[in-house]
């Protein structure tokens, strides 16, 4: 019985173009036959090959680039969005920006403030201010 992980360059050739198709490792290691830990096995210990890999790792992911922008342009508004924020992050990216809109108060503007607060409001303050936190305890 032949040894089904048996690392030969045929398999290693079929293993790299089923990765330049955009698959996976472990569909590409099915597709010769293999374990995914047989094509690890054959990575780890083959540079060549493992730079073979890193190689139809990027034309794979071209390819899937390239489907997906089909499929975008055809009307895939989230596939859309997340490609541009992929091709063009400081564009697209999710941002959030905190402004301090408020002036700064001065006393007097503190105790009018004050003044306008109901009773509740007024107990609530002196908890605040007598808290061992609060500054000027």
């Amino acid at each position: 019985m032949a040894n089904r992980s048996k690392c030969t360059p045929k398999k290693k050739d079929q293993f790299l173009a089923e990765i330049i198709l955009g698959r996976s490792v472990s569909a590409g290691a099915s597709a010769c036959a293999v374990s995914r830990r047989s094509v690890y096995s054959w990575r780890e210990a083959d540079d060549e090959f493992a730079r073979r890999w890193d190689e139809a790792i990027e034309q794979g992911t071209d390819l899937l680039e390239d489907k997906a922008k089909e499929q975008a342009v055809d009307g895939n508004t989230t596939l859309l969005i997340f490609l541009l924020k992929a091709r063009r992050p400081d564009k697209y990216r999710e941002r959030s920006e905190v402004v301090n809109r408020e002036i700064p108060a001065t006393p007097k503007d503190v105790a009018e403030s004050i003044k306008r607060m109901g009773t509740k409001d007024h107990d609530e303050l002196r908890k605040i201010l007598d808290s061992p936190g609060a500054e000027g305890s």
